[in-house]
């Protein structure tokens, strides 16, 4: 995702951590943060 590969719909991006929208996401704006 990071290297631009792998779909995905980015919210943030930085140094240290993302932020993306679930692919399946249990309510709507579910989000993951790695």
């Amino acid at each position: 995702m990071i290297e631009g590969k792998l779909s995905c719909h980015m919210i943030y991006q930085d140094d240290d951590c993302i932020s993306i929208l679930d692919k399946y996401p249990i309510d709507n704006g579910h989000s993951l943060v790695i």
